[in-house]
């Protein structure tokens, strides 16, 4: 999987649009199907890899940040108490 870990996310979805494109066309031998198809499996396991790496992150943000939400959230309410400039 070592030229999967090269690939951005969007760039190995491409290539598994295009891998499901050939093997839904009926044009390839069995032997091409199956190495087609390991293909696929790899990027999907990568893709999935990936995505999970950046629901961590998101997470780890988001615990950051959990002092700060019931303030964000006031904003984006529109009932934060505005800030004075004391410049």
């Amino acid at each position: 999987m070592g030229e999967a870990q090269q690939l951005t996310l969007e760039q190995a979805m491409d290539r598994i649009e295009q891998i499901l494109q050939l093997l839904d066309s009926g044009k390839s031998t069995l032997d091409e199907s199956l190495a087609l198809f390991e293909e696929g499996t790899t990027l999907v396991r990568f893709c999935n890899e990936k995505l999970q790496q950046a629901k961590l992150r998101v997470k780890e943000v988001m615990a950051k940040n959990e002092p700060d939400e019931s303030q964000a959230g006031a904003i984006l309410s529109g009932t934060a108490e505005p800030v004075s400039n004391r410049d």
